[in-house]
């Protein structure tokens, strides 16, 4: 009798962990097919819920980021050309790698030029300081209309962050960030906390703001929708009327692959 209980137990066990994994799995699992256009109640989203999913407490990863900048500059509707030669152009980007017309694309114009050496890991999350350079040179490429980047940023005439100081790599990026009308450029008052991942709520503030800027418009917020598409995003989502607005706008469909 006592082992038959110990199994039912552990077949017990087993059954709770397995139904975990499901539910968090389907939190932020890939978002495939059409969104609801109907969208959904915002008042509260589920801890666990069925696509479209957005993520919005994930890292935004650098193959997403290169998706969600050239979509940003050039509309929704925008397709890579083919890989030239069908190499992605970094060695860990293989050409069957869901974003590597995306990332090739977005080397081509100059907008990155990988993380090191020949590689450009696609995996990794977008530091806030690797953020201010893709969305000041995506903002200078979308200017050129397509011509290769050659922008550097200018001397600035100080330092805005505690934490960049002069000597720090990417200070005359993120100073020129900083100038150019993005919201909450700084992580406090007075710092940028450079190294820092950008979380996908952040990067759809960000990136509605560089579509904002391309445009010439105002940089101002969005409205607070009434409805919320991804049912992990509701009103208390940080960011939420971003996400929403980048969402309907067609700049991300959700995360995972082959989605962002």
């Amino acid at each position: 009798v006592g082992t038959a209980r110990a199994r039912r137990g552990m077949r017990w066990a087993r059954a709770t962990v397995a139904v975990a994994v499901a539910l968090a799995l389907c939190a932020c699992g890939p978002s495939i097919g059409t969104p609801d256009s109907s969208g959904r109640d915002g008042a509260t989203a589920d801890a666990a819920c069925s696509a479209p999913t957005y993520c919005p407490l994930e890292d935004w990863s650098r193959w997403q980021a290169a998706v969600f900048v050239l979509r940003t500059i050039y509309g929704s509707n925008h397709t890579p050309p083919p890989l030239p030669g069908g190499m992605s152009g970094f060695d860990d980007v293989p050409d069957t790698h869901f974003a590597a017309p995306w990332i090739r694309e977005l080397a081509d114009l100059g907008i990155t030029t990988g993380c090191g050496g020949t590689n450009f890991c696609p995996n990794d999350p977008v530091s806030r300081a690797q953020a201010a350079v893709f969305l000041v040179r995506a903002e200078e490429e979308a200017a050129q209309a397509g011509a290769a980047l050659t922008y550097q940023p200018p001397t600035p005439s100080g330092v805005t962050f505690t934490d960049v100081p002069d000597t720090h790599y990417f200070y005359a990026w993120i100073e020129d960030f900083a100038a150019r009308g993005y919201p909450e450029t700084g992580c406090t008052g007075n710092t940028f906390c450079p190294a820092e991942p950008v979380l996908r709520h952040q990067a759809a503030q960000w990136a509605w703001t560089l579509r904002t800027l391309v445009n010439g418009d105002p940089v101002t917020p969005p409205p607070t929708p009434s409805m919320y598409t991804p049912c992990d995003v509701d009103a208390t989502t940080p960011h939420s009327a971003w996400i929403e607005t980048i969402w309907v706008d067609g700049i991300t469909r959700g995360c995972g692959m082959p989605v962002e």
